[in-house]
């Protein structure tokens, strides 16, 4: 399972969220399209703040893709609430993982860096407080591994000089 840190209209427009959807090939971008169209139906967004939705991994190397949406700091809304969003989106996150037959490893950037702007500080410090307890709960998530990556994202002239990796 890969984790995508999703804006609310799984639209992979900036950041990791559109590195893994341009990864993942024009399949992805019509699932989540479907998606946003499916939900909007229903007058909803396409995936809010603390909600999370599955698509199949396409091109990537995996076989389930979790598409999860955490606070995006950079709005003074959903700054004032973060800590309490954060926990949400991580509890969805789980709530997806353990609907799903094959997890044994989860990859997962922490949620709501990146470009949402989640202090980094925090975020490190809250994301380990909300997993490990999940992974050494007295219920076994069935999950084997989980793999927390962090990377910083240049352009590609910056990959050029040897001063980063460009996905």
């Amino acid at each position: 399972i890969m984790v995508i840190p999703a804006n609310n209209r799984l639209a992979g427009r900036e950041g990791l969220d559109e590195r893994m959807q341009v990864a993942a090939g024009p399949k992805l971008r019509e699932k989540c399209q479907d998606i946003a169209k499916e939900r909007r139906l229903l007058n909803l967004q396409p995936c809010g703040v603390g909600e999370a939705v599955v698509t199949p991994g396409y091109d990537l190397p995996a076989k389930n893709l979790i598409h999860v949406v955490a606070p995006d700091c950079r709005r003074p809304t959903q700054d004032n609430f973060r800590r309490e969003m954060l926990r949400n989106s991580y509890q969805a996150l789980f709530n997806e993982v353990n609907e799903l037959k094959d997890r044994e490893t989860v990859v997962l950037p922490p949620l709501g860096m990146d470009v949402f702007a989640y202090p980094h500080r925090e975020g490190a410090r809250m994301t380990m407080e909300i997993i490990l307890p999940w992974m050494d709960g007295e219920e076994d998530p069935g999950v084997r591994m989980v793999l927390i990556v962090t990377c910083l994202l240049y352009t590609s002239d910056a990959a050029d000089e040897g001063l980063g990796v460009d996905l």
